[in-house]
Protein backbone atom coordinates (compact mmCIF):
# COMPACT_ATOMS: atom_id res chain seq x y z
CA UNK A 1 0.00 0.00 0.00
CA UNK A 2 1.89 3.20 -1.17
CA UNK A 3 -0.11 5.49 0.85
CA UNK A 4 0.40 4.01 3.94
CA UNK A 5 2.40 6.52 6.46
CA UNK A 6 5.19 3.98 7.18
CA UNK A 7 5.63 3.17 3.56
CA UNK A 8 6.24 6.37 3.26
CA UNK A 9 8.22 7.46 5.70
CA UNK A 10 10.34 4.23 4.94
CA UNK A 11 10.75 5.84 1.71
CA UNK A 12 11.61 8.95 2.71
CA UNK A 13 13.98 7.68 5.06
CA UNK A 14 15.91 6.16 1.94
CA UNK A 15 15.86 9.49 0.09
CA UNK A 16 16.87 11.40 2.81
CA UNK A 17 20.28 9.26 3.57
CA UNK A 18 20.64 9.16 -0.32
CA UNK A 19 20.52 13.07 -0.81
CA UNK A 20 21.61 14.44 2.60
CA UNK A 21 18.29 16.78 3.03
CA UNK A 22 15.60 16.52 5.17
CA UNK A 23 12.31 16.14 3.91
CA UNK A 24 8.91 15.76 5.42
CA UNK A 25 6.13 14.04 4.10
CA UNK A 26 3.38 16.28 4.89
CA UNK A 27 4.48 19.10 2.27
CA UNK A 28 3.84 19.53 -1.36
CA UNK A 29 6.73 21.11 -1.95
CA UNK A 30 8.81 17.88 -0.70
CA UNK A 31 7.13 15.62 -3.00
CA UNK A 32 7.65 17.04 -5.78
CA UNK A 33 11.99 17.94 -4.70
CA UNK A 34 11.27 13.75 -4.23
CA UNK A 35 9.81 12.74 -7.35
CA UNK A 36 12.73 15.42 -9.16
CA UNK A 37 15.41 13.72 -7.00
CA UNK A 38 13.94 10.32 -8.17
CA UNK A 39 14.46 10.99 -11.90
CA UNK A 40 17.50 12.35 -11.60
CA UNK A 41 18.91 9.24 -9.52
CA UNK A 42 17.19 6.65 -12.04
CA UNK A 43 18.59 8.85 -14.87
CA UNK A 44 22.18 8.72 -13.66
CA UNK A 45 21.79 5.11 -13.06
CA UNK A 46 21.02 4.68 -16.84
CA UNK A 47 23.79 6.58 -17.62
CA UNK A 48 26.06 4.40 -15.28
CA UNK A 49 24.55 1.21 -16.29
CA UNK A 50 24.41 1.11 -20.36
CA UNK A 51 28.00 1.29 -21.09
CA UNK A 52 28.53 -1.71 -19.20
CA UNK A 53 25.40 -3.09 -20.86
CA UNK A 54 26.06 -1.91 -24.49
CA UNK A 55 27.44 -4.80 -26.31
CA UNK A 56 29.76 -2.48 -28.43
CA UNK A 57 30.43 -0.67 -25.12
CA UNK A 58 29.97 2.11 -27.03
CA UNK A 59 27.84 4.99 -25.39
CA UNK A 60 25.16 6.54 -28.42
CA UNK A 61 22.46 8.27 -28.60
CA UNK A 62 20.68 5.01 -30.48
CA UNK A 63 21.64 2.92 -27.50
CA UNK A 64 20.65 5.27 -25.15
CA UNK A 65 17.12 5.46 -26.43
CA UNK A 66 16.86 1.95 -27.13
CA UNK A 67 17.90 1.03 -23.40
CA UNK A 68 15.67 4.26 -22.44
CA UNK A 69 12.64 2.24 -23.71
CA UNK A 70 13.52 -0.83 -22.17
CA UNK A 71 14.15 0.55 -18.62
CA UNK A 72 11.15 3.19 -18.96
CA UNK A 73 8.93 1.13 -16.76
CA UNK A 74 11.44 2.30 -13.80
CA UNK A 75 10.12 6.02 -14.47
CA UNK A 76 6.50 4.97 -15.44
CA UNK A 77 6.07 3.01 -11.22
CA UNK A 78 8.30 5.61 -9.74
CA UNK A 79 6.16 8.27 -11.37
CA UNK A 80 3.06 5.92 -10.16
CA UNK A 81 4.38 5.45 -6.27
CA UNK A 82 5.05 9.15 -5.85
CA UNK A 83 1.30 10.19 -7.42
CA UNK A 84 -0.43 7.58 -5.64
CA UNK A 85 1.62 8.10 -2.01
CA UNK A 86 0.90 11.85 -2.31
CA UNK A 87 -2.71 12.12 -3.34
CA UNK A 88 -3.35 9.35 -0.86
CA UNK A 89 -1.42 11.21 1.64
CA UNK A 90 -3.46 14.46 0.84
CA UNK A 91 -6.56 13.02 0.90
CA UNK A 92 -6.15 11.54 4.21
CA UNK A 93 -4.57 14.79 5.64
CA UNK A 94 -8.03 16.65 3.72
CA UNK A 95 -9.98 14.22 5.98
CA UNK A 96 -8.13 15.12 9.44
CA UNK A 97 -10.08 17.99 10.98
CA UNK A 98 -8.12 20.51 12.40
CA UNK A 99 -8.48 19.54 15.41
CA UNK A 100 -7.51 15.92 14.57
CA UNK A 101 -4.31 17.30 13.20
CA UNK A 102 -3.36 19.28 15.92
CA UNK A 103 -3.72 16.45 18.41
CA UNK A 104 -1.33 14.86 16.12
CA UNK A 105 0.83 16.96 16.04
CA UNK A 106 0.87 16.80 20.16
CA UNK A 107 0.53 13.45 20.69
CA UNK A 108 4.04 12.58 21.72
CA UNK A 109 6.14 12.66 24.93
CA UNK A 110 8.23 15.78 24.20
CA UNK A 111 7.20 19.39 24.31
CA UNK A 112 7.54 20.44 21.22
CA UNK A 113 8.20 23.79 21.56
CA UNK A 114 9.39 23.24 24.91
CA UNK A 115 8.53 24.12 28.29
CA UNK A 116 9.74 27.30 28.80
CA UNK A 117 8.25 30.53 27.95
CA UNK A 118 8.77 32.70 24.92
CA UNK A 119 12.00 34.68 25.75
CA UNK A 120 9.44 38.00 24.97
CA UNK A 121 7.11 37.18 27.53
CA UNK A 122 9.81 36.09 29.81
CA UNK A 123 11.28 39.53 29.30
CA UNK A 124 7.78 41.59 29.74
CA UNK A 125 6.10 39.99 32.34
CA UNK A 126 6.70 42.74 34.30
CA UNK A 127 5.37 45.01 32.04
CA UNK A 128 1.95 43.40 31.72
CA UNK A 129 -1.12 43.88 33.54
CA UNK A 130 -2.32 41.26 35.90
CA UNK A 131 -5.33 39.99 36.41
CA UNK A 132 -7.73 37.33 34.18
CA UNK A 133 -5.85 36.42 31.27
CA UNK A 134 -6.86 34.14 28.66
CA UNK A 135 -3.78 32.52 26.32
CA UNK A 136 -5.02 31.95 23.20
CA UNK A 137 -4.49 28.87 21.24
CA UNK A 138 -1.91 27.52 24.31
CA UNK A 139 -0.78 24.99 22.64
CA UNK A 140 1.19 22.53 25.39
CA UNK A 141 1.00 25.42 28.06
CA UNK A 142 4.38 26.55 28.25
CA UNK A 143 2.95 30.14 27.95
CA UNK A 144 0.48 29.87 30.08
CA UNK A 145 1.87 27.67 33.36
CA UNK A 146 5.08 30.86 33.12
CA UNK A 147 1.73 33.22 33.70
CA UNK A 148 0.18 31.02 35.99
CA UNK A 149 3.25 31.00 38.10
CA UNK A 150 3.36 34.72 38.14
CA UNK A 151 0.34 35.27 39.50
CA UNK A 152 -2.30 35.37 36.54
CA UNK A 153 -5.34 34.13 36.82
CA UNK A 154 -5.05 32.10 33.46
CA UNK A 155 -7.79 30.25 31.19
CA UNK A 156 -6.00 28.68 28.60
CA UNK A 157 -7.54 27.98 25.34
CA UNK A 158 -6.66 25.38 22.37
CA UNK A 159 -8.62 23.28 20.35
CA UNK A 160 -6.23 20.26 20.90
CA UNK A 161 -7.40 18.05 24.04
CA UNK A 162 -4.16 16.58 23.90
CA UNK A 163 -2.28 19.98 24.35
CA UNK A 164 -4.75 21.01 27.03
CA UNK A 165 -3.70 17.41 28.91
CA UNK A 166 -0.20 18.15 28.23
CA UNK A 167 -0.73 21.56 29.99
CA UNK A 168 -1.96 20.51 32.88
CA UNK A 169 0.60 17.77 33.57
CA UNK A 170 3.15 20.83 33.96
CA UNK A 171 0.74 22.86 35.43
CA UNK A 172 1.27 19.82 38.05
CA UNK A 173 4.85 19.56 37.74
CA UNK A 174 5.24 23.23 38.09
CA UNK A 175 2.97 23.19 41.47
CA UNK A 176 0.52 25.81 39.89
CA UNK A 177 -3.13 25.85 38.49
CA UNK A 178 -4.93 27.00 35.54
CA UNK A 179 -8.21 27.01 33.87
CA UNK A 180 -8.66 25.20 30.42
CA UNK A 181 -10.71 25.61 27.56
CA UNK A 182 -10.79 23.27 24.56
CA UNK A 183 -12.27 25.52 21.64
CA UNK A 184 -11.80 26.55 18.42
CA UNK A 185 -10.89 30.11 18.43
CA UNK A 186 -12.75 30.95 15.03
CA UNK A 187 -16.23 30.36 17.33
CA UNK A 188 -15.01 31.58 21.15
CA UNK A 189 -17.00 33.92 22.32
CA UNK A 190 -14.15 35.31 24.39
CA UNK A 191 -17.52 38.24 25.74
CA UNK A 192 -16.79 41.91 26.70
CA UNK A 193 -14.79 43.29 28.75
CA UNK A 194 -13.93 40.35 30.62
CA UNK A 195 -9.98 40.34 30.70
CA UNK A 196 -6.91 42.20 31.94
CA UNK A 197 -4.41 40.40 29.33
CA UNK A 198 -4.59 38.92 26.48
CA UNK A 199 -1.94 36.71 24.80
CA UNK A 200 -1.89 35.41 21.24
CA UNK A 201 2.05 33.30 20.38
CA UNK A 202 2.45 31.75 17.07
CA UNK A 203 -1.07 31.56 15.84
CA UNK A 204 -1.97 34.32 13.65
CA UNK A 205 -5.75 34.72 12.58
CA UNK A 206 -6.92 38.51 11.79
CA UNK A 207 -10.59 37.66 12.05
CA UNK A 208 -10.41 37.02 15.87
CA UNK A 209 -8.57 40.54 16.63
CA UNK A 210 -11.77 42.77 16.77
CA UNK A 211 -13.21 40.10 19.28
CA UNK A 212 -9.77 39.95 21.19
CA UNK A 213 -9.93 44.36 21.29
CA UNK A 214 -13.75 43.78 22.75
CA UNK A 215 -12.98 41.21 24.98
CA UNK A 216 -10.35 43.36 27.23
CA UNK A 217 -11.33 45.33 30.11
CA UNK A 218 -10.75 49.40 29.77
CA UNK A 219 -6.86 49.73 30.06
CA UNK A 220 -6.11 46.03 29.55
CA UNK A 221 -3.36 45.01 27.68
CA UNK A 222 -2.82 42.58 24.31
CA UNK A 223 0.63 41.11 23.73
CA UNK A 224 1.86 39.00 20.39
CA UNK A 225 4.50 37.07 19.12
CA UNK A 226 3.99 35.79 15.43
CA UNK A 227 6.59 34.94 12.64
CA UNK A 228 6.32 37.50 10.00
CA UNK A 229 6.67 37.37 6.33
CA UNK A 230 10.44 37.97 6.25
CA UNK A 231 10.68 34.40 7.81
CA UNK A 232 10.31 32.96 4.19
CA UNK A 233 13.31 34.31 3.87
CA UNK A 234 14.97 31.74 6.28
CA UNK A 235 13.36 28.48 5.20
CA UNK A 236 16.09 26.77 4.28
CA UNK A 237 18.06 27.27 7.20
CA UNK A 238 15.07 27.28 9.76
CA UNK A 239 12.70 24.28 8.98
CA UNK A 240 9.88 25.50 11.16
CA UNK A 241 6.94 27.90 11.17
CA UNK A 242 4.35 28.89 8.73
CA UNK A 243 4.81 28.77 4.86
CA UNK A 244 1.75 30.10 3.79
CA UNK A 245 2.13 33.54 3.74
CA UNK A 246 -1.56 33.85 5.07
CA UNK A 247 -0.30 32.77 8.43
CA UNK A 248 2.41 35.20 8.77
CA UNK A 249 2.43 38.78 9.38
CA UNK A 250 3.05 42.22 7.08
CA UNK A 251 4.76 44.68 8.26
CA UNK A 252 2.85 47.47 10.24
CA UNK A 253 -0.40 44.98 9.38
CA UNK A 254 -0.84 44.78 13.55
CA UNK A 255 -0.85 48.62 13.29
CA UNK A 256 -3.69 48.77 11.35
CA UNK A 257 -5.58 46.06 12.96
CA UNK A 258 -4.90 47.83 16.29
CA UNK A 259 -5.21 51.14 15.54
CA UNK A 260 -7.85 51.50 18.14
CA UNK A 261 -5.36 50.50 21.10
CA UNK A 262 -2.57 52.82 22.25
CA UNK A 263 0.81 50.65 21.05
CA UNK A 264 2.81 50.44 23.85
CA UNK A 265 5.81 48.05 21.77
CA UNK A 266 6.31 46.71 18.61
CA UNK A 267 9.35 45.21 17.25
CA UNK A 268 10.25 43.65 13.40
CA UNK A 269 13.10 41.93 13.99
CA UNK A 270 15.37 38.92 12.99
CA UNK A 271 15.75 36.51 16.29
CA UNK A 272 17.42 33.30 16.97
CA UNK A 273 15.16 30.90 18.46
CA UNK A 274 15.88 27.99 20.75
CA UNK A 275 12.46 26.99 21.94
CA UNK A 276 12.17 22.97 21.34
CA UNK A 277 11.32 22.63 17.17
CA UNK A 278 12.33 26.21 17.17
CA UNK A 279 15.68 26.02 16.83
CA UNK A 280 17.35 28.74 14.37
CA UNK A 281 17.02 31.71 12.45
CA UNK A 282 13.33 33.51 12.93
CA UNK A 283 11.25 36.74 11.65
CA UNK A 284 8.90 37.74 14.33
CA UNK A 285 6.92 40.51 14.72
CA UNK A 286 6.19 41.61 18.51
CA UNK A 287 3.64 43.88 20.16
CA UNK A 288 2.35 45.12 23.46
CA UNK A 289 -1.20 47.19 23.09
CA UNK A 290 -3.80 48.53 25.66
CA UNK A 291 -7.18 49.40 25.87
CA UNK A 292 -7.71 53.00 26.56
CA UNK A 293 -9.43 53.46 30.20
Amino acid sequence: NVGDYRTQSLAFWVIQNVSGEEWKIGREEDWKRCAFFCFQLTSSLLFAIIPITSPSGNFTLAIFLEEFMRFSVIFTLLALVLVASFVTAQEEREAMSIKERWDERYDRDMYIYGKAPTAFLKAKIKAIKKGKAPVLAMGEGRNAVYLAENGFDVTGVDISEVAIEKCKKLAEERNTTLNTVVADLTNYDMGKAQYDLVTNFYYYDPSIFPQVIEALKPGGMFILEQFSVDHLKYRETSRFGPRNPDYLVKPNELLAHFKSLRILYYEDTVVALDEGMHKGTAAVIRLIAQKPE
